[in-house]
């Protein structure tokens, strides 16, 4: 609670853009009870010179405070509140929402195109990040801007998510803290890490501070943020390697639907056009079709698998229990957990997350393309006289590489940088450049970022990684005996039991072929002249 006693402080050395909270947060963890009621307990202490975050899960009541507890508060005010999210798809729910909880006739009126439109809903305003500028710039919308009470940032990582293809997220940035320091701000997210930087950065260098006539003592400002960890105990882990791993799985249980979400267009088609009728495959090219409305709407999709891209990975609700598998291809934190938390869980569901172990080559092409920007951003700063910046204009130009695009940006006759998303190119060029120097591993970091024990792995797993370790290669004696308790722990985990398990040790080649074809696993054990190969039979 914002009356406790903060902490002592402790001096950390870091390097510079890794995983830490900048010193001007408060950070209030909220253990016991509902999110909502120690939220509403500390309303009367909030103040617009203190920003605000709610930093916790997916589904843990962010939204519903914004709607039970701050919009009625407004109105008993006489004051209005401004709603700020990512996706268009992310609006339309909330917009359905604000207008059952105010008791608004469009909702009947209105056909979902219709509902997609609209912004004004009286009292309440719902807009894009992209569309803040064109209500700041709206003369007739400034006295209702001036009797602003709350202004509410909706899954506020977008600032760092969007940087590498928005050009203008720190032109937002600065927007929010800037035009809307006479309102409170709430910033809402669960995956902060990578924007409590920027954020802190942005409120202390663009928050204006009221005028006062009369000298008086300021209280120095701060940055509330209230935490709850993440509980992920209701997903089981597994890796996989390329979507058509996931086909025969798929095809396996046909009652339990998938959702997957791919980080290519092209990818996520040809994985759709694979399953046939069973799927349905949604893009940002999607918006507005009949199927995109009803997945909004509705909050679930009839066919057996979902195949989408980030455009609906913020915000969008599925709440469906015969969805029982979670498939994401990322290579970042924030993109996996907020993938993840789209599929609201119920008590005691449980749910298979599939997550694509990318391979070194695919980290070592990311890595590279960190580095090239990277080294766009250091000519600039070599850049001290006009025709540096002209050169170097000219340079990007004649790159040819659209995505430089975004992360400059041209204005009073010099180049400016895209701040947010050189501090993202960091964060990932760091984290890239730990697995390329045998650090860590992506699956190691994953199971890390979940909460789980990155050396608890299943028999399936470890087999795998023997399989990699040792690809059609003789094995010497002392690894013999390891596949063999391998073959043996997976051969237990499949449920399957071993009528000698007194004779493991002793199991010959054509034992562990038939135990690992029994258990449905994809190897068999060759023998030539005592020499033993461990073979791939199929794709699992």
């Amino acid at each position: 609670m914002l009356s406790d006693k903060k902490p002592p402080m402790r001096v950390i050395v870091r390097p510079e853009h890794s995983d830490h909270i900048p010193a001007f947060y408060n950070n209030i963890p909220i253990r016991d009870g509902p999110v909502l009621d120690c939220l509403k307990s500390d309303l009367p202490l909030w103040q617009p010179k203190n920003p605000v975050m709610i930093n916790t899960p997916p589904g843990s009541g962010k939204t519903t405070f914004v709607y039970d507890v701050l919009l009625p508060n407004a109105l008993e005010q006489g004051k209005n509140l401004l709603l700020v999210s990512n996706r268009v798809a992310l609006s339309s729910q909330q917009k359905f929402a604000i207008m059952e909880r105010t008791h608004d006739p469009r909702k009947k009126l209105l056909t979902d195109e219709g509902v997609r439109l609209t912004e004004d809903f009286g009292p309440v305003r719902i807009v894009t990040y992209h569309r803040l500028p064109a209500l700041l710039h709206d003369k007739a919308a400034v006295p209702w801007i001036t009797n602003l009470a709350y202004i509410v940032f909706d899954e506020c990582h977008f600032f760092a998510a969007d940087a590498l293809f928005n050009s203008n997220a720190d032109y937002y940035l600065r927007l929010a803290c800037q035009r809307f320091s006479h309102s409170i701000r709430v910033y809402m997210t669960g995956t902060s890490l990578d924007i409590l930087e920027p954020l802190a950065d942005a409120e202390l260098k663009y928050y204006r501070h009221p005028r006062t006539f009369v000298p008086q003592y300021v209280p120095p400002r701060e940055f509330i943020r209230y935490t709850r960890s993440h509980d992920f105990s209701s997903y089981s882990l597994h890796f996989f390697r390329d979507l058509s791993d996931l086909q025969p799985k798929i095809l396996e249980k046909p009652h339990e639907k998938w959702l997957v979400f791919t980080d290519s267009k092209e990818r996520g088609r040809t994985f759709g056009r694979a399953l046939g009728s069973k799927c349905l495959y949604l893009d940002a090219d999607s918006k507005g079709t009949t199927e995109w409305n009803s997945i909004v709407s509705s909050k679930r999709f009839e066919q057996q698998v979902l195949v989408t891209t980030s455009a609906l990975d913020n915000g969008v609700d599925i709440i469906d229990p015969a969805v029982k598998n979670i498939a994401v291809i990322a290579d970042n934190r924030t993109s996996l957990i907020q993938m993840m938390g789209r599929k609201r869980l119920g008590k005691s569901e449980k749910i298979n997350l599939w997550v694509c172990d990318l391979p070194k080559r695919t980290i070592s092409s990311r890595f590279q393309q960190c580095d090239s920007w990277l080294d766009w951003y250091a000519r600039l700063d070599r850049c001290t006289l006009p025709e540096h910046y002209r050169k170097l204009e000219q340079d990007i130009w004649n790159e040819g590489d659209s995505s430089l695009f975004n992360l400059f940006r041209l204005g009073q006759g010099r180049l400016f940088p895209n701040e947010l998303a050189y501090h993202v190119i960091v964060r990932r060029h760091l984290f890239f450049k730990k697995i390329l120097n045998g650090e860590t591993t992506f699956k190691r970091e994953v199971a890390t970022w979940l909460g789980f024990n990155p050396d608890d792995t299943s028999g399936r797993e470890r087999l795998y990684n023997f399989y990699r370790n040792w690809e059609d290669q003789p094995l010497p004696e002392s690894q013999k005996n390891e596949l063999r308790e391998l073959v043996a722990l997976c051969y237990q985990e499949a449920g399957l039991n071993d009528p000698h398990p007194d004779r493991v040790p002793a199991h010959s080649n054509r034992i562990l072929a038939k135990h690992l074809h029994e258990a449905g696993l994809p190897y068999t054990v060759e023998a030539e002249k005592g020499v033993w190969r461990l073979v791939r039979t199929s794709e699992d």
